[in-house]
């Protein structure tokens, strides 16, 4: 029983999937346009006629059921010929209408170009109204336009990235400034000392805690790919003793990481990981 409504199932399905067979040079080129006429209806321009449209796919719709149940009796010899007729009838009055609507549609089409209708202007080319094909001036117009349109596009891609370049190349050139250095800085470095970093304009000054040492370096700072420190101050604090002594120091740390809160040095095998405090 199982194998037998399979089978049956697999015959229909044919039926289902394409036009109907009675009058198929005529019919085909409707019934394939029903989706087209669909996707216009969607088209704000098109709101007045919409009514209309929908009317135009129920009736095509409802034709080709027709047709579907009439290639049927045609199999079994019992359509009869006012049958034929009034199918082909039906036919050529849907061929008037969509003849209308691709009329309709090639009329709005040089409108939608000069008024710039972009996205109606994409919406209309998309249906593949057969005007759009059969006719060459329209067929032209949808081709240049379209050239026109991916011209400006590609224009547009090329602003847009060169900003999101400039911008990013700027954002880069914040980040190293003293605007977003400025302040106090707090984290640990790689032999796990608790890091004190102040920045103040061109000036730093890095305070190291080991258990019962501090060391704090002071001088003055430019960065750009690297963090050039010159140091000219060194203070070191043990139990309470203090020792300072007048340098000049360079050093230059590699610039592992920096954003707004977040900044990471390396110098040779010593590593900083501050945050903005």
């Amino acid at each position: 029983m199982h194998k037998y409504l399979l089978l049956l199932l697999l015959l229909t399905l044919p039926l289902l999937s394409v036009t109907p067979k009675l009058y198929k040079a005529i019919g085909d080129p409707i019934y394939k346009q029903v989706s087209s006429v669909k996707k216009i209806s969607d088209i704000g321009y098109f709101k007045n006629e919409k009514k209309e449209l929908l009317a135009f796919i129920k009736r095509a719709n409802r034709h080709k059921n027709l047709g579907f149940t009439y290639d049927k009796k045609h199999h079994a010899h019992t359509l009869s010929k006012e049958e034929q007729k009034n199918y082909l009838r039906g036919l050529r009055d849907l061929d008037k209408e969509l003849f209308s609507i691709n009329t309709l549609a090639k009329d709005a089409l040089p409108i939608f170009i000069k008024r710039r209708y972009i996205k109606s202007f994409y919406q209309l080319k998309s249906s593949q109204l057969s005007f759009l094909r059969q006719d060459s001036e329209s067929a032209w117009l949808v081709k240049k336009y379209t050239r026109e349109l991916n011209k400006k596009k590609r224009l547009r891609q090329q602003r847009e990235a060169k900003k999101l370049k400039k911008d990013r190349v700027a954002y880069e050139k914040m980040l190293r400034s003293a605007k977003n250095l400025n302040g106090t800085w707090k984290g640990k470095s790689s032999d796990k000392s608790s890091i004190t970093a102040l920045f103040n304009g061109d000036k730093l000054s890095l305070t190291s805690i080991n258990k019962n040492k501090t060391n704090i370096i002071k001088g003055k700072y430019s960065l750009n790919k690297k963090l050039d420190f010159t140091i000219y101050i060194r203070k070191l604090i043990i139990d309470d003793r203090s020792h300072i002594r007048h340098i000049n120091i360079k050093r230059r740390y590699e610039v592992v990481k920096i954003t707004q809160k977040e900044l990471v040095l390396q110098y040779k095998d010593e590593k900083l990981t501050l945050k903005r405090n």
